[in-house]
């Protein structure tokens, strides 16, 4: 029962370490998400008025500029599923701690 224990306790504090890293990248996976989403709507507007200045059909503008910046959206869609995927595995870590220590509960009081 006692070796049980510890190892449970092991797996917490594995646990919480990996839940520590997880919160310090959430700084970088935000700003990353931010920077992505700035770049693209910046690239938008600096292509959008290009075409304006060259005379293209104002119909036209939105599709031709989307087009251009394909690769900042590309960048600001990577961005955006890093971080969703950091907050699921941050709610993984969670649940396990949640579970490892209702075992450690349950082996310690019983």
């Amino acid at each position: 029962m006692a070796e049980e224990a510890v190892a449970v306790a092991s797996r917490i504090n594995a646990i919480s370490k990996a839940i520590t890293i997880e919160g310090q990248l959430s700084k970088e996976r935000i700003e990353a998400d931010a920077t992505a989403d700035r770049d693209y709507d910046k690239a938008l507007a600096v292509r959008g008025l290009a075409y304006r200045d060259l005379g293209m059909p104002v119909t036209l503008i939105p599709s031709q500029a989307k087009g251009d910046a394909c690769d900042e959206k590309y960048k600001m869609l990577v961005a955006k599923g890093m971080l969703k995927a950091h907050w699921e595995r941050l709610k993984y870590l969670e649940a396990q701690m949640n579970a490892q220590q209702s075992i450690y509960r349950h082996l310690t009081h019983t």
